[in-house]
């Protein structure tokens, strides 16, 4: 009986550690952390601005006021960027760092205003960079507004109220 008391005492002082070291981490520093890996899996600017608060439940997550991903250097400074989004929620899987890739489990962005740009070369403003790792397991938008501006085609797309 008391080897039974004993493990889950230690499963129970693992947990509250895990937890403890996931609200400790200052919001600004974590933040800065998922922004300066995004922009290099990316290959552009990510910013993740305003607020970021810590929620354990119903699981450990940060969210954020607002984000914004910037489009890469060759669509010009005409276009809107990549994303800018009103409020973006985040979950990190266990040990997000520990193998080099960054695992997010979910991604939930909120009043996203997003342009895609294809540029005549066939280049498109949403591909990451080459040999960078990162997983996203899920993605959810909603009241979402898409730009698509085919510069090869001539043609603009304007698409609003979107979710998926």
């Amino acid at each position: 009986m008391r080897w039974i008391f004993r493990v889950l005492g230690a499963v129970a002082a693992l947990i509250f550690l895990a937890l403890a070291t996931f609200l400790l981490i200052p919001e600004d520093r974590l933040a800065g952390l998922v922004a300066d890996r995004l922009s290099a899996t990316l290959g552009r600017e990510v910013a993740i601005e305003g607020g970021v608060q810590a929620h354990i439940l119903p699981v450990p997550r940060r969210v954020a006021d607002c984000g914004r991903i910037a489009n890469p250097y060759w669509v010009g400074a005409g276009p809107s960027p990549l994303m800018v989004a009103d409020r973006m929620v985040l979950s990190l899987a266990p040990g997000a760092w520990s193998d080099g890739v960054l695992r997010i489990e979910t991604l939930e962005i909120s009043g996203a205003r997003l342009t895609l740009v294809r540029a005549p070369d066939g280049r498109v403003s949403w591909s990451g960079a080459e040999g960078v790792a990162a997983r996203l397991d899920r993605l959810t938008l909603s009241g979402a507004r898409l730009r698509y501006l085919d510069r090869a085609a001539g043609e603009v797309w304007d698409l609003r109220g979107l979710s998926a």
